[in-house]
């Protein structure tokens, strides 16, 4: 799909919040701020693109832009928002798992743990979870610190799992 099909078109959900999120209504507040099911417009989906390319740990840096269109609208993959991020619910299963991302767009991650945390168990409850899994770079002392703050727990390493731009893989 294009970038120029997709203007316009919420993501798609798993049938069990289709109702749920085809409102552009706010969904619910976290930490103080309404998080939205999230609008892709020509915008929001140009800010996703640029974000990506000028990330160097990405592993979806090599991606073609009509890729990550098609990525952010794919099915099984839910993205929320609020004013200041962009929250990824990957491979959504409900009742089971599904893997998370997260993106601040001023880039200042930290603070923004009570925020995650709402966010993450609103998200578990609206699609009946029974795990979210994030998957980190293992230099990546930082975020590892930041998810375990906000409840998560490292359950080992899965080798050479991420790319990196430079073409070399990481654990």
């Amino acid at each position: 799909m294009t970038l120029g099909a997709a203007t316009g078109q919420e993501a798609k959900f798993s049938s069990s919040a289709q109702l749920l999120l085809s409102q552009r209504a706010f969904l619910f507040w976290a930490n103080g701020e309404r998080v939205y099911p999230f609008q892709a417009t020509q915008e929001s989906v140009e800010r996703i693109i640029s974000f990506i390319r000028s990330f160097p740990l990405s592993t979806s840096w090599n991606m073609t832009n009509d890729e990550i269109v098609e990525f952010i609208l794919a099915p099984r993959n839910v993205f929320l928002e609020t004013e200041n991020s962009l929250i990824s619910f990957e491979d959504v299963s409900p009742g089971l798992a599904a893997q998370i991302g997260f993106v601040f767009w001023d880039r200042k991650v930290a603070g923004n743990e009570d925020l995650l945390r709402e966010v993450f168990q609103n998200a578990m409850k609206m699609f009946h979870l029974r795990r979210l899994t994030c998957y980190v770079p293992e230099k990546n002392r930082v975020m590892w610190r930041l998810l375990e703050r906000i409840g998560f727990k490292c359950e080992g390493c899965i080798r050479e799992a991420m790319i990196l731009p430079n073409g070399l893989y990481t654990n």
